[in-house]
């Protein structure tokens, strides 16, 4: 047996929601429950056409869930590989990111990097006249919402300013899914990522979701699985389970951890007024503080709070442990020592009030400590 006797997460108060959720029982019931069924989606038999079944239902639910029944969904291995798969389409001859897109997008293509305005938001000045002198084909890519601080861009002005130029829009959704309301349609999107591991669902399961399928490059071939587009056989488990993450969604429980994050900041703001580093006019997602602790580094943080069993985050988990700092804060021009000593703080669907109180106490504990030795 290659698992030891006890996950440590379950000692764990587990605040690192953004980098990936504890998987929700009600998804592994529906994970055991289809692992019963026996067969291939691809073969003609009727336990293959019975998971075959199973497949386009789930594709279905999740079509549905973020209002994009009109649109064409191919399942990935998850969000790297959809937005991966976005950037190799064969015509893009210009790609436009914001300053901090996630490595997937930044790292796997030259790009221009559009100006963002003080407030974090894309300068829609600086990107219409960049796309005033782009050539035809041009992919702009701006994320839905920031994993690093939850911070929600300003996705309907970017829109607006795409379509008067004829440019493509595609949004990394990943961290908004399962905690704003999304809707593909509304947004007018040209494409948009989605994962489920952020909202209680599996790990290596994704979603890259085209309005006209014709912007997607062949990108496995072998089969013709993914209406042809990536060939080998589902992940039916994960799949299932992604369908059954849009299930367990309970938007009052989200509600509630605003208000339980509110509360955190708003206690933390009383000891120390700097160290909240977004106020709550905000706009961003509803499970996400980021705290600034002044003369504690970041990774020491993480650490006191790990012996504490807490677990918290410093920024995208693809690149944690860089000494960089986050990527939000560098590009917002923030001062170098909060880049350096501010933490992530997020919850989600196992989070309790007790779970953000008990945090917001140590990190009390912790600034009186460094506040001896600074």
């Amino acid at each position: 047996m290659i698992l030891p006797e006890c996950p440590k997460v379950k000692g764990y108060i587990y605040l690192d929601h953004n980098a990936s959720s504890p998987t929700h029982p009600e998804v592994l019931r529906a994970m055991e429950r289809t692992a019963d069924f026996s067969g291939n989606p691809s073969a003609l038999h009727q336990p293959g056409q019975q998971l075959r079944g199973i497949l386009n239902q789930a594709r279905m639910v999740i079509q549905d869930f973020v209002g994009a029944h009109k649109a064409q969904l191919v399942f990935t291995s998850g969000a790297t590989e959809s937005n991966y798969w976005i950037l190799q389409a064969p015509s893009w001859r210009q790609v436009i990111l914001s300053p901090f897109e996630h490595p997937s997008l930044s790292k796997n293509i030259p790009h221009t990097t559009c100006a963002i305005n003080e407030d974090g938001f894309i300068n829609i000045c600086a990107l219409n006249n960049i796309l005033q002198n782009s050539p035809e084909k041009t992919l702009v890519s701006i994320q839905m919402a920031n994993s690093e601080s939850g911070f929600l861009l300003n996705m309907q002005e970017v829109v607006r300013v795409v379509r008067a130029h004829g440019a493509y829009i595609h949004s990394d959704a990943t961290q908004a899914f399962g905690r704003i309301p999304i809707n593909f349609a509304d947004l007018d999107l040209d494409a948009m990522t989605v994962a489920a591991h952020k909202s209680g669902g599996p790990k290596g399961i994704g979603a890259l979701i085209v309005k006209n399928p014709t912007l997607l490059a062949d990108f496995i071939k072998g089969g013709s699985q993914e209406f042809g587009f990536r060939a080998g056989t589902e992940n039916t488990l994960g799949i299932v389970g992604f369908a059954q993450t849009c299930e367990h969604i309970n938007w009052q429980h989200n509600s509630l951890l605003r208000q339980w994050h509110k509360d955190l900041e708003s206690t933390i703001a009383q000891i120390c007024p700097k160290a909240v580093v977004l106020d709550t006019q905000t706009p961003r997602l509803p499970n996400t503080s980021l705290l600034y602790m002044p003369g504690k580094l970041s990774t020491m943080q993480t650490i006191y709070f790990d012996l504490k069993k807490i677990a918290i985050g410093t920024g995208v988990s693809c690149s944690s442990g860089t000494s960089e700092g986050m990527a939000f804060l560098r590009a917002r021009n923030f001062s170098h020592n909060i880049t350096q000593e501010s933490v992530r703080v997020s919850s989600g669907w196992s989070t309790t009030q007790q779970d953000l109180l008990t945090f917001t106490q140590e990190w009390i504990t912790l600034f009186k400590e460094a506040q001896k030795t600074h």
